[in-house]
């Protein structure tokens, strides 16, 4: 197991620039760091060797070791949405291609309130079937699922609500394309007892995963989604089976992935204008449920790719705390460098790149060091 991570705020740099160091470590009360020059970095033992070079740049060390967690999982999330309380109906519904079913509670779209945790949420529960949860101001909460496991690789119609007036929940999944003995589309209701709640002008609305407590987002849901929507009322028994044809009567919001699919933006289409942002970067641009195969790029037809795809394990940016910034000396050569760091028998080499100033060149020969390539 290693105990110390690191990375840079920078891949490259030239002379005389700043380098920031964030590091990790787990049980490691200090450690020391150098800057060394990697002449080969191969360890195969059949070549020709490891070798680095040692720059003399005084750090300041050694420096105290703490934790930083890592924060993986995509999700999106709009802040500011309009308070709702039990005192009125309301639905939730979204298109869905689960990849993971059965692989622990995973959330397809949750409202909660910040401080006292009241909301409600759409996800598949352990089991992989669907369910819907109505969480109140006491922290009581109840939850009713269809209790038919939803098949990986499908799209589903999924819908959740609360009638206010029968104290009743009710879940549907709806597959897309009907199978030949396969029984997947189902729906239960439960009358519930549950206390009232109303959530404050800053609820959180988040989009394959749900608030958590030591995390920023937990139970995230693993597939793709597209076009969540909220409402302020029950849907008609047309809108649950029949995707898109929900009426915009007492909408709250409704994102519409196909719109600035090049961003981390969200958009959402309704008159509130929640728009949110994407954490993690998921992947954007995949296909959605009226995706035909006539199109396979994007740009040529939005519509067909509407869905975004959310992985539990995305990760884009650690956003650690800096813990060593490096001022690189005016005189260092190019090539490739690492921040070396030690503690004991552990360490970690946090390797970056240094390039002539831009304009400039200090060698009659260019190497070029490819930054984000690939092995297929």
């Amino acid at each position: 197991m290693t105990h110390i991570l690191a990375y840079t705020d920078q891949i490259s740099s030239a002379p005389g620039g700043s380098i920031q160091v964030k590091v990790s470590c787990d049980g490691l009360d200090h450690y020391d760091a150098r800057l060394i020059r990697v002449i080969q970095g191969d360890v195969n033992p059949s070549g020709p060797g490891y070798r680095e070079e040692v720059v003399d740049l005084e750090f300041g060390g050694p420096f105290s070791g703490r934790f930083q967690p890592i924060h993986a999982g995509s999700y999106g999330i709009a802040e500011g949405a309009p308070p709702l309380n039990m005192g009125k109906s309301f639905s939730m519904q979204a298109l869905i291609w689960p990849t993971l079913p059965g692989h622990g509670p995973q959330t397809i779209l949750s409202y909660e309130d910040p401080d006292s945790s009241a909301g409600f949420r759409l996800y598949l529960d352990t089991a992989g079937t669907l369910a819907f949860q109505v969480t109140d101001s006491q922290g009581d909460s109840d939850s009713i699922s269809t209790g038919s496991t939803l098949f990986a690789q499908r799209w589903y119609l999924a819908s959740g609500e609360f009638d206010v007036k029968s104290r009743t929940l009710t879940v549907i999944q709806v597959p897309l394309v009907s199978t030949p003995n396969v029984h997947d589309r189902a729906k239960d209701s439960k009358d519930v007892t549950i206390g009232t709640f109303e959530a404050k002008p800053d609820a959180v609305i988040m989009i394959a995963a749900k608030s958590g407590s030591v995390h920023p987002a937990v139970e995230h849901f693993n597939g793709r989604i597209e076009a969540p929507k909220l409402f302020a009322r029950l849907l008609d028994d047309y809108e649950k089976v029949n995707p898109g044809t929900a009426k915009s009567r007492d909408l709250i919001a409704a994102w519409d992935f196909s719109v600035d699919i090049s961003t981390d933006r969200i958009s959402d289409v309704s008159d509130n204008q929640l728009d949110g942002r994407l954490v993690n970067l998921p992947a954007r641009g995949v296909t959605g449920h009226l995706w035909n195969g006539d199109e396979h790029c994007w740009t040529n037809n939005f519509d067909h790719y509407a869905a975004i795809h959310f992985h539990d394990d995305d990760l884009y940016d650690c956003e650690w705390e800096t813990d060593i910034e490096v001022k690189l000396p005016d005189n260092l050569k190019s090539g490739v460098y690492a921040v070396h760091l030690q503690s004991g028998s552990e360490e970690y080499y946090t390797p970056f790149a240094v390039r002539p100033p831009r304009g400039t060149r200090s060698a009659p020969v260019a190497f070029i060091l490819p930054t984000a390539s690939y092995m297929a």
